[in-house]
């Protein structure tokens, strides 16, 4: 089976990842360095990075997942709108890329419908002392909590075996 290393800087969808069971690697650039990442990118068979701010905003880490005889990539902006510099980067098909995108914008903005504006989040404040035993906090489903769905996008270029 494919290895997925999702490298983000939403720690929404890292949550989700790590909760899918699916074995998804994960990093934030936020807490990594470009050699960090090369390594757990040489573990994977598909890198899928997503950066907020664009390449500006991690040129060590993009310049360790990009380039010639590295792993396959799918670069995406953190934005709901493409990125064109980043998605330049990426070594699968176009296409693909544009699709992985609109699904993670989509299941972004489901996951933000389903949640009412009072639920907890993995980030919300502690609870307040009253509350002796606050309801434990899981990350909420997303992107990747529905493997099937986002490896069918990231698999079409993927020769099978």
């Amino acid at each position: 089976m494919l290895t997925i290393l999702l490298v983000s800087t939403a720690d929404t969808e890292l949550l989700a990842a790590a909760a899918s069971g699916a074995g998804y690697l994960t990093a934030n650039p936020a807490r990594s360095t470009g050699d960090e990442v090369a390594g757990l990118a040489a573990r994977a068979g598909l890198v899928v990075l997503r950066l907020l701010g664009g390449q500006k905003a991690w040129p060590e880490g993009v310049a360790a997942l990009a380039g010639p005889g590295r792993q396959p990539l799918i670069a995406l902006g953190g934005e709901a709108s493409p990125d064109a510099e980043l998605m330049a980067l990426s070594t699968v098909p176009a296409g693909v890329a544009a699709e992985a995108l609109a699904h993670l914008r989509e299941a972004a903005r489901k996951t933000s419908e389903s949640r009412p504006a009072s639920s907890p989040t993995p980030f919300s404040p502690p609870a307040k002392a009253s509350t002796p035993h606050p309801t434990p906090l899981r990350p909420p489903p997303g992107p990747f909590h529905d493997r099937g769905q986002f490896w069918a996008i990231c698999a079409r270029f993927w020769p099978r075996s």
